[in-house]
């Protein structure tokens, strides 16, 4: 018997981003990613687009580099903790987060 596939949830603003291969990592606190098979959905849209997590990166939230924010489809660092303060309102200065690398299917 095999495994649902596991699915990785975005805010709908990312949807162009990640669709144009802008937006190639996610970075996540709190939430599990493994390698593999993953299933992209975007806000309440049921419809998920078929993805494969090629690499999880964990890492100090203070680690993350531009380099990491324009692989997430920001401009900039500033941009990219900005966003993730949005999301994550409670996310601390010494948080530990992962960089979730993937690609579409």
């Amino acid at each position: 018997m095999s495994r649902p596939v596991p699915r990785l949830h975005f805010h709908p603003d990312y949807r162009a981003a990640v669709r144009a291969g802008c937006k190639r990592t996610t970075v996540r606190w709190g939430e599990a990613a493994e390698v593999g098979p993953v299933l992209l959905l975007f806000g309440n849209d049921p419809q998920g687009w078929p993805a494969h997590i090629t690499r999880v990166e964990a890492l100090p939230l203070r680690s993350l580099t531009d380099a990491h924010a324009q692989a997430d489809g920001f401009g900039s660092r500033a941009e990219l903790l900005a966003r993730l303060r949005f999301h994550y309102s409670d996310l601390p200065q010494d948080a530990e987060v992962s960089v979730v690398h993937f690609r579409l299917d």
